[in-house]
This record gives structure tokens, sequence and C-alpha cells, in this order.
């Protein structure tokens, strides 16, 4: 927990700041229970330690992505690689065969 208080998700005492309120099934809830009383804590401690750590997947995935991948911003779909558009060569076409009477 220590890497989630230095990324400011726990305050020193390892409690909420803030707080929030989420709706979950019944069954959800009762499964929430029997897992924080294997560990001994409450069900609003387990829910709290649960999305600190996706938060630090996220966090962990996000550097490993940055470093993989740097600032690149050249996709394949991007202006720089299509320079030309198919629509834009036969528009052009057509009106280049177009004739006046």
């Amino acid at each position: 927990m220590q890497e989630a208080l230095d990324l400011g998700f726990l305050d020193v005492h390892g409690k909420k700041t803030d707080s929030t309120s989420v709706r979950m099934t019944h069954e959800a809830l009762q499964a929430i229970d029997a897992l924080a009383a294997m560990d001994d804590i409450k069900r609003s401690e387990w829910i709290r330690d649960a999305a600190i750590e996706k938060l630090l997947k996220f966090k962990k995935q996000h550097e490993y992505l940055s470093r993989a991948f740097g600032s690149a911003t050249n996709t394949v779909n991007t202006s720089s690689t299509n320079k030309e558009s198919p629509v834009a060569r036969t528009t052009e076409l057509e009106h280049s065969h177009n004739t006046y009477e």
C-alpha cells in the first residue's frame, strides 16, 4: 500500500478522504462480505482496496505502454501515411472527363 500512498490514492492513515456510494446486487455484496471477512476487514475497506489495486495495475500498464511506444503519434490510419484518399482520386477523374455540350 506504500505505492498507493505515494501516488495519493490513500491518505496518510490509509483511510478515505472522500466518500462515494455504489449500487451492487445483493449477491455481489454477499460475496464481498465473505471475502472481507476472510481478511477481517469491513466491506468498504475491501472495496477501497480492490479499487486501489485496479488503479495501481492501470498506472503500471500506462507506464509500460509509455515506455514501449513513447510519444509516437503516427498510426496506420493517419493522414501522413494516406496522402491521397481513393475517394479524392475517383472524384478528380470524374471531373476531368466531363464534357460540356
